[in-house]
């Protein structure tokens, strides 16, 4: 089931005009700050979402992210800081509760 709130490796490397492996390597590397590579044995799953990439493209994202992200609840006006690992498995359980 596709996750409107993400996008493929292959979706990002189309919109930029590069090679889905650059998509990868940038990632992996830290380097291109619009998702998150999750390591499974020999192989990578990708998470990128789709708002995160799209204020990087847009410039609205000037922040460098070093592997983690502020939240600021709207209510409470108080941020936190959360592990992009972490966020990663909340989007992972977020769409299998979904294909379920």
């Amino acid at each position: 089931m596709r996750n409107e709130n993400t996008m493929t490796v292959q979706e990002v490397a189309k919109r930029l005009q590069v090679g889905p492996q650059r998509i990868r390597s940038g990632i992996i590397s830290g380097k291109l700050p619009i998702g998150v590579a999750i390591k499974q044995s020999d192989t990578y799953s990708f998470i990128i979402p789709r708002k995160r990439f799209e204020a990087w493209e847009s410039g609205k994202d000037l922040i460098p992210v070093i592997n983690n992200i502020t939240e600021i609840k709207p209510e409470t006006k108080e941020a936190t800081r959360i592990d992009m690992a972490d966020f990663a498995k909340q989007l992972l359980n977020l769409s299998d509760k979904k294909s379920v």
